[in-house]
């Protein structure tokens, strides 16, 4: 009765056994990949090609091969508040972030490791490196203002800053999809300094734009008086010309007077007659005063003009 117990009791024991060396087995020599990951096995130190399909593979025990795993996803990383020095001296508070990723498996993992925590290390590194090198190359009004092309010149910045990173990080098998200003700011230290600096630049642009503002009025005002000289020497010089002419017509009317002034001077009396009389005005005033002398009797003939024809 014993002896059957015991053997069963041995056939239970092997069977553990057997089962928990295949599970040891299974746990050495298969790993999984995950749709998120990318997965590397290395033999012997020497890394093997990436494996980058989810699903189950094969490999063998440790220590003949080892698999190392990593996030293919984007990642985030958000660098440090930094002051930092502008083209023209003043301090910049500035902090980026970068969203990147492992592009280059074997490259990550020879020059950064499998874990990912050291790549916070080289891409911090990288980023205040680079960010100082560009800012530093702009004034402070050209990344702080409230300039319609402020968002265009901080894009500009930027593309510039990431450009420079990844000419960097393609050697750890990095790429840098998205770079941009977490924050950009002024310290405490500079505001009044940077007031100031802008209160002055003002004054020095609408200075400029007063003295362009007179210089142009000055262009102007001087046009016009050379326009006006010259259109008033324009008028003398027509005037004259007519006064001129006239002149030399009057002067022949004299002398035409001149042979009979008696005429002349009943001609004249005859105009203004002509003159006052043609609105059909009534006027009572002595006949004696000209030129209404000419109505009285005998008139016509003590002014030398023809005598009326006598009555039969």
């Amino acid at each position: 009765m014993n002896e059957p117990v015991r053997h069963g009791r041995n056939l239970w024991i092997s069977g553990v056994a057997v089962l928990f060396g295949a599970a040891l087995v299974t746990a050495t020599c298969v790993f999984q990949v995950r749709i998120t990951e990318v997965a590397m096995v290395s033999t012997l130190g020497r890394p093997g090609k990436p494996v980058s399909e989810p699903g189950l593979y094969g490999k063998l025990p440790w220590p003949f091969q080892r698999v190392y795993t990593f996030d293919k996803r984007v990642q985030l990383f958000e660098g440090q508040y930094r002051e930092i020095l502008t083209k023209d001296g003043l301090n910049l508070v500035a902090r980026l972030y970068m969203a990147w990723r492992i592009e280059d498996p074997s490259l990550f993992y020879e020059w950064v490791g499998f874990d990912t925590a050291d790549s916070a290390r080289i891409l911090s590194g990288l980023l205040d490196k680079h960010s100082s090198d560009v800012l530093g190359q702009h004034a402070l009004v050209s990344l702080v203002s409230t300039r319609p092309q402020q968002e265009e010149s901080i894009r500009a910045i930027e593309q510039d800053i990431r450009q420079r990173i990844q000419a960097e990080a393609t050697r750890y098998g990095i790429t840098v999809q998205t770079l941009g200003f977490e924050h950009l700011g002024l310290p405490e230290s500079v505001t009044q300094a940077v007031f100031s600096r802008m209160i002055a630049d003002r004054e020095r642009l609408a200075e400029k734009t007063r003295s362009e503002g007179e210089r142009d009025a000055k262009l102007i005002r001087t046009e016009a008086e050379r326009l006006r000289a010259e259109k008033l020497s324009t008028a003398e010089a027509e005037a004259a010309r007519i006064r001129g002419e006239a002149e030399s017509e009057a002067l022949k009317h004299f002398s035409v007077f001149e042979q009979d002034p008696e005429f002349a001077l009943f001609l004249r009396k005859l105009e203004a007659l002509e003159q006052t009389l043609k609105d059909k005005t009534t006027i009572v005033l002595d006949r004696d005063i000209p030129p209404y002398d000419l109505l009285s009797p005998g008139s016509l003939k003590d002014a030398g003009g023809p005598t009326p024809a006598p009555k039969p």
